[in-house]
């Protein structure tokens, strides 16, 4: 069973389809990481959305225990204290890009999704026009969670290094495969 929390905030009050189409508001996905690939993807991911006017949806996911009727008192409490670092993580990436788009009117969606990273990333891409990813993994090699999403995803997907760098990018939106930091705008 998948359980989900979801908090959509706007970084300012001007309205996000001002740098886009009227009609559609575009939406880039970005899978949170507090890893240092992790927090150069979120950079990468906040300045797509500000230039392309889309939607920012930062997604975690941590691990339910389907044990958990069966668990010890410590496994319970260890299971609590992991989905609290998941919070935490998402809330302090929630707050950073709101921090950097500055009032650009960036409309940040979070969503803290108890299942499986890669299913979650998977669905969570549907739709998307783009989805970012931390490398992780080896320097310049994207980690096996890219691997295996940029196989099955159905919109672009643009895998960042610790610093910043594509290690991956596949159609970008109005890039073609231009590194990521070169539409940065934050």
């Amino acid at each position: 069973m998948s359980r989900t929390s979801r908090t959509r905030q706007p970084a300012a009050a001007s309205d996000s389809r001002a740098h886009g189409s009227a009609n559609r508001v575009g939406r880039v996905v970005l899978g949170v990481s507090a890893s240092a690939s992790g927090h150069a993807a979120l950079r990468a991911a906040v300045a797509e959305a500000v230039v392309s006017g889309a939607e920012l949806q930062l997604v975690r996911a941590w691990r339910e225990a389907e044990w958990l009727p069966s668990a010890t008192s410590a496994g319970v409490a260890a299971l609590m204290a992991s989905k609290s670092a998941d919070q935490r993580a998402l809330r302090d990436a929630a707050q950073t890009a709101r921090d950097a788009c500055g009032d650009r009117g960036l409309c940040v969606l979070s969503e803290l999704v108890g299942g499986d990273v890669y299913a979650t990333l998977l669905a969570r891409s549907a739709g998307a026009d783009l989805l970012v990813l931390g490398a992780g993994g080896s320097p310049g090699v994207p980690g096996a969670v890219a691997q295996w999403l940029r196989q099955r995803v159905t919109c672009p997907v643009a895998v960042v290094d610790a610093h910043g760098e594509a290690v991956l990018a596949t159609d970008l939106p109005g890039v073609g495969h231009a590194p990521v930091g070169a539409r940065r705008a934050v």
